[in-house]
């Protein structure tokens, strides 16, 4: 598979198969307001499905620039208190992200929500979700995860994102 080169750093969400709510954070969140914008934008976009129906969620933290303190706790909070919808909620990390960044993460999962997990690998994580899954979701989660590890951000992320079509910017 061919890099995806990027074209503008942003963060993204967005359901386009079935139930499957998949967010990619590749320029971070500074602000708590940012932090906010994500979660109106998972609100906006769960509004795409039935009210009954429950969401699968999959974070791509594997390009998360450093986060201070003050965002790493409401992040935190945010998804601790948040997704009544969630049948299931995921963050793919990488061992190579800054550390508070891992910290967030393994912060997340230790929530007392029995449904957030958190992976390093791939195949770890799709194996995880499948039970989850219908077989257009389980396809449109493996192309998720294959275009976050194409894509060559610098660690600062400072080069652009590009995007399937019509991303939402979550922040």
């Amino acid at each position: 598979m061919a890099a995806v080169v990027p074209t503008s750093v942003q963060n993204t969400c967005g359901i386009y198969v079935g139930r499957l709510l998949e967010i990619r954070i590749l320029a971070g969140y500074r602000t708590p307001q940012e932090v906010h914008e994500l979660f109106e934008q998972i609100a906006v976009e769960l509004t795409k499905i039935k009210e009954a129906q429950r969401v699968v969620v999959i974070s791509d933290w594997r390009f998360c620039p450093p986060l201070s303190d003050e965002i790493s706790k409401l992040l935190r909070e945010r998804v601790a208190g948040s997704h009544p919808r969630a049948q299931a909620i995921a963050a793919i990390g990488s061992k190579d992200s800054p550390a508070d960044v891992v910290r967030t993460l393994q912060l997340i999962q230790e929530t007392k929500n029995p449904a957030t997990r958190l992976f390093f690998e791939v195949p770890e994580l799709l194996s995880w979700a499948h039970p989850f899954l219908t077989g257009a979701e389980f396809r449109r989660l493996r192309t998720f995860v294959d275009e976050g590890k194409s894509m060559q951000l610098p660690v600062a992320n400072a080069a652009p994102r590009s995007g399937r079509s019509a991303p939402r910017n979550c922040g």
